[in-house]
């Protein structure tokens, strides 16, 4: 089994994609791989989500803390 590869393209607009690219292999009953199939999907808005929230995990305060107060939620509502 060979895992994906995940690359970047540059794509003839000029723009830069992501693509994973992903092989199926195929096997007869004795188990010899007799053919294979690549797949390549897309991935450029994936990467895209996965960057905003690095940033945004990087940019944010090392600590994050929510009061907690008896009676109260995490977000400080009325817990009845």
């Amino acid at each position: 089994m060979v895992p994906p590869l995940e690359h970047r393209i540059l794509h003839r607009d000029g723009s830069t994609r992501w693509i994973r690219g992903t092989v199926v292999q195929h096997r007869d009953q004795r188990g010899q791989s007799v053919r294979y199939d690549g797949l390549v999907e897309d991935i450029t808005e994936r990467k895209r989500a996965e960057q905003w929230f690095r940033t945004i995990l990087e940019l944010a305060p090392t600590r994050w803390s929510l009061p907690i107060s008896q009676g109260k939620d995490r977000l400080g509502q009325r817990a009845d």
